[in-house]
């Protein structure tokens, strides 16, 4: 489940739009200090449920953020992130606990720019940053926690 959603979360930012990143292969000796685990669930429907009660649509800094929380769940650290342009449209995002769905809010759907100062696998140094501009995102997203 932390996998499927850390690649869904990933695909939708990262699409088919251009980017450029310069990432740095790891060392085997970084690669093994690369691990991790979270309560990726809780944090989702905390997230949701602030958004429900305040009738927000979620920003693309809480995206983002969430985006770090999923990745660092993974030994992925995401530093340095800024969003540049974001705008909504008809991109909603859902979310189904047990059958019964928790909420659903509207996100982001067009970022002029996302930049990603520096990526860490582990403890080790940074494999480089990444720049996605011109991020366009549609349809909904249905996320079913178990």
């Amino acid at each position: 489940m932390k996998a499927l959603l850390f690649l869904l979360i990933a695909g939708l930012l990262l699409g088919t739009v251009p980017s450029h990143a310069k990432l740095q292969p790891l060392t085997d000796d970084e690669m093994s200090n690369v691990y991790g685990s979270a309560d990726l669930a809780s944090s989702l429907l905390f997230m949701f449920e602030v958004r429900r009660v305040s009738g927000q649509p979620m920003t693309g800094v809480e995206v983002m953020n969430h985006l770090q929380a999923v990745s660092k769940a993974f030994g992925i650290t995401l530093e340095n992130i800024t969003v540049v342009g974001e705008k909504y449209g008809s991109l909603q995002m859902t979310v189904i606990k047990d059958g019964k769905t928790i909420s659903t809010t509207q996100l982001p759907s067009h970022f002029d720019r996302i930049h990603i100062g520096a990526i860490r696998a582990g403890n080790g140094p940074s494999m480089g940053s990444m720049t996605i501009e011109g991020l366009n995102i549609s349809g909904h997203i249905t996320v079913t926690l178990h």
